[in-house]
């Protein structure tokens, strides 16, 4: 029997009903886990010495930080109440029918600026949860609609409900694959950006922005000795050749007609400084 959200006397017996009251109970206890953990932090707080800022005040304010994100992916947990609902119904062309905390939640993320004085491992454990709150709106999706096939087929329908969703998950992992670039960490930079091919797709404008990051990493593997990454076969000063031609081979392989200038530029600019390394 199909499930009507405009009757209300379907509310308790219904799955989507029973759905709502236990995503409800799972919102309360995870509320209530919050403010203990919060109480914690802060009487941890007051124990540190408030003359000088320490790593141990650091370490407290990541806590914080993390709970915060939890605290604010707690809120897409619960479906769309049945006022939404119907609205979808008058409005199908919206796509899929979420809480509108998801989106509120996706944009927070999105928007929040990285502070690069935090540690490597504290912005590891934030985009890792963030990861994990994604694939569970993903399941929230396919779950709405039946499956993954009919996902995929209302992602085709609704194409920019879906893009808003791959984007930030796409910026994502294009932060943390930066703040890896930036602490010589190449090789886990490079992992993290070859994970974008694992999305069903990706935005023009996130994929201009993986060409340049990933040549980024390559032009500081082949120019730059001393980097954390696979050692050289030769002994070009601890350099790698093999990014260089990597880059190269990257570069070329662009279509420039879908970047703008000031990308183009810049793609050009490394083009130079690999060619340099070559003496060419």
């Amino acid at each position: 029997m199909h499930y009507n959200p405009l009757d209300p006397s379907n509310q308790p017996t219904t799955p989507g009903g029973q759905h709502q009251q236990q995503s409800s109970v799972v919102k309360d206890v995870v509320d209530k886990q919050l403010v203990e953990l919060n109480k914690l932090l802060i009487a941890e707080w007051r124990k540190l010495p408030a003359s000088n800022v320490s790593h141990s005040h650091l370490d407290l304010l990541h806590s914080a930080h993390l709970l915060h994100e939890v605290a604010e992916a707690s809120n897409t947990l619960l479906p769309p109440s049945p006022q939404q609902q119907a609205q979808h119904l008058l409005q199908p062309h919206q796509g899929i029918p979420l809480n509108p905390n998801v989106k509120h939640v996706m944009k927070s993320w999105r928007t929040r600026p990285l502070t690069f004085v935090d540690s490597l491992g504290a912005w590891h454990d934030v985009f890792t949860w963030r990861f994990q709150s994604y694939r569970n709106i993903v399941r929230l999706i396919e779950g709405a609609v039946g499956g993954v096939a009919e996902a995929h087929q209302q992602s085709q329908t609704h194409p920019q409900q879906a893009t808003f969703f791959l984007h930030s998950l796409a910026q994502s992992h294009l932060h943390l694959a930066g703040l890896l670039r930036r602490s010589n960490q190449l090789d886990l930079a490079v992992d993290e950006l070859n994970k974008l091919h694992t999305l069903p797709s990706l935005h023009t404008m996130d994929a201009q922005t993986k060409i340049y990051e990933h040549v980024k990493c390559l032009v500081r593997m082949g120019t730059s000795p001393g980097t954390v990454s696979s050692p050289s076969p030769t002994g070009m000063g601890g350099c790698r050749p093999d990014a260089i031609y990597e880059a190269l081979e990257m570069i070329e392989g662009t279509q420039l007609q879908f970047l703008k200038k000031e990308q183009i530029g810049r793609l050009m600019v490394s083009k130079g400084i690999l060619l340099s390394k070559l003496d060419k």
